[in-house]
């Protein structure tokens, strides 16, 4: 296993945190050194013409990286729409920094209002 860090988007920040603390207790964890609770390693932007920017504030590098995020219910009262836009530069910030492996995590899949199909549509997801 290669180091693993668990870090989240702004949707899920105190959902990974608890998961990094219940991990923590556990032996296999908590003897590696290089198990890392990066939930704050993560920083959104937003700019004034409705740019996002997301930057990670540690090396990934080689590192297995958990991802939690929800684009639907979230504590932090963040729409699907930019929440969804979040997790895309994320997970393009992870890609461009070297992450071996990233896992995204997401409890809560959004569906859109096509949840219904037929033969010929979507379904949303």
């Amino acid at each position: 296993m290669n180091n693993l860090v668990i870090t989240a988007t702004r949707s899920m920040k105190s959902y990974a945190i608890g998961v990094a603390e219940c991990l923590a207790k556990f032996p296999r964890f908590s003897a590696m050194p290089e198990f890392t609770n990066g939930v704050g390693i993560l920083s959104s932007d937003r700019f004034a013409d409705g740019e996002m920017e997301v930057s990670i504030g540690e090396s990934v590098r080689g590192k297995d990286v958990v991802l939690f995020t929800s684009c639907s219910r979230n504590d932090a009262g963040i729409g699907v729409d930019e929440a969804k836009i979040e997790l895309y530069h994320t997970i393009d910030a992870l890609k461009r920094s070297q992450a071996e492996n990233i896992i995204v995590f997401e409890p809560f899949i959004s569906c859109s209002r096509s949840d219904r199909t037929t033969r010929r549509n979507s379904v949303g997801l």
